[in-house]
């Protein structure tokens, strides 16, 4: 697994968002910091601790996305909850199903999710919203 890089490239047109989704990106990193670092049976405390961290961000920063672009009067903002509420279930489904007996590969195949989520999404769906916040903010 490689660490998730934030670029210019993924701006939405927000200070705030990008911080945020640079955020999110150093919470995946870390997630991969501690699995690097041994077996997942061995950390699972460390990082099952680390996904719950990422877990409640991803809360704050959806929830902040959410109520931001509906103000900005975004017409897909059903979609993009509902995006959002997929990716939730997936991670807190992951969390349930992890425990100190996972194997690496399990560990893997969520981080593998996770970071062709969160930079699909930043990429894809996020920049869809941008003209909308860039219209409100002028």
């Amino acid at each position: 697994m490689n660490n998730l890089e934030w670029s210019k490239e993924m701006s939405v047109g927000s200070d705030e968002l990008d911080h945020q989704h640079q955020t999110l990106f150093s919470l995946y990193n870390n997630l991969l910091v501690v699995l690097s670092n041994g077996v997942a049976n061995k950390v699972f405390g460390l990082s099952d601790g680390v996904l719950q961290g990422l877990v409640e961000y991803v809360n704050i920063h959806f929830n902040y996305e959410e109520n931001l672009i509906e103000k900005a009067g975004y017409p897909d903002l059903a979609s993009h909850k509902a995006q959002h509420e997929i990716y939730i279930r997936k991670i807190l489904e992951a969390q349930v199903g992890l425990n100190k007996d996972s194997d690496i590969a399990e560990w893997d195949s969520l981080c593998q999710f996770l970071s062709d989520w969160l930079v699909g999404h930043v990429m894809g769906t996020d920049r869809l919203y941008a003209p909308y916040l860039r219209a409100v903010t002028r």
